[in-house]
């Protein structure tokens, strides 16, 4: 009797046994696909380019009885390496996984599932963590065991320090982290606009195409008489006759705007007043200069400066 009663046990036993193997196998049977549906943007809003930043999935830790709570660790602030409470699910990089037309996106997916797991995304700054100044954490995100893909979101985090693990500062309030400032771009933390040439470093930084926020790229306005003869030729003499044209070296913007300021011995205190609007426009991707014939009358021979301001977006 024992014998049978021992042989019926462990036949009761592997029936569970098999039962379970097979529910758990039917929750999470399929591949899973972690993915980041919007482009990811640094930490001064420059999308991340392909191939130029490392993404890495990581597990949360729910620490034993608080199953809603699920954490996220720093990385190692000289290493970035993950901590050991979030061990690496996959290694990856913006790009992987996505069609041509998708850049600063990813997706990969797992053919054996996370089991139940939580787990978050973190994206360096750079390929190599060691090399990086930054890095981002996604919200964590559950594998259910009945999704087939996870989109990642990113909308409520911040790019952080890896020395600090806390949000760079920006001293001077022009859009770049300190960090960023004194590593990567040599500018001031303390002034805005770093070279002094009305474009502040951010602005220059976005369209380093065309303007380098350590150097002078202060707009140079021209004034010339495009009917004049040849060398030592003025031209006509008289004003009225004379054809004036402004020109000034540009790169694209929204929109340009060119002023004259008569010069006047009482002129107000204030130096926004007393400019007249000759010409308002956009500049096309490509022009590098701008000329605005001048085709009103000099009329007795006016003194005084002309100006661009470029209306920025």
């Amino acid at each position: 009797m024992n014998t049978r009663f021992h042989w019926t046990r462990v036949s009761l036993g592997c029936a569970v046994g098999c039962l379970w193997s097979s529910l758990a196998w039917a929750q999470f049977g399929g591949s899973l696909t972690v993915r980041v549906a919007d482009p990811i943007n640094d930490v001064i809003g420059r999308q991340l380019a392909d191939g130029s930043a490392r993404v890495e999935i990581l597990r949360a830790y729910t620490p034993p009885g608080f199953p809603d709570l699920h954490l996220n660790y720093a990385p190692d602030q000289t290493t970035g390496e993950p901590h050991e409470f979030n061990p690496l699910k996959r290694e990856s990089h913006i790009g992987a996984g996505m069609l041509s037309g998708n850049s600063g996106r990813f997706s990969e997916t797992f053919d054996e599932r996370l089991q139940g797991d939580f787990c978050f995304v973190r994206v360096f700054d750079q390929m190599e963590p060691g090399s990086s100044l930054y890095y981002i954490d996604s919200e964590p995100f559950p594998d259910d065991g009945n999704a087939t893909s996870v989109n990642v979101d990113f909308s409520i985090s911040e790019w952080k320090l890896i020395s600090t693990s806390a949000p760079d500062v920006d001293t001077d309030g022009d859009g770049i982290p300190d960090m960023l400032e004194i590593e990567e771009f040599g500018t001031s933390v303390y002034d805005a606009d770093t070279d002094g040439d009305g474009w502040d470093d951010l602005f220059e930084v976005l369209h380093s195409d065309y303007l380098d926020p350590t150097a002078d790229n202060s707009l140079i306005v021209n004034l010339h008489r495009a009917d004049a003869g040849e060398e030592g030729d003025p031209g006509p003499t008289d004003m009225e006759e004379a054809v004036y044209s402004v020109n000034w070296w540009t790169f694209p913007v929204p929109e340009y705007v060119l002023e004259f300021h008569p010069y006047q011995v009482d002129a107000p205190d204030d130096p926004e007043t007393g400019y007249v609007e000759l010409w308002r426009g956009s500049v096309d991707e490509g022009v590098d200069e701008v000329h605005f014939d001048i085709d009103w009358v000099l009329e007795e021979s006016p003194t005084g400066f002309f100006r661009v301001r470029a209306i920025l977006p």
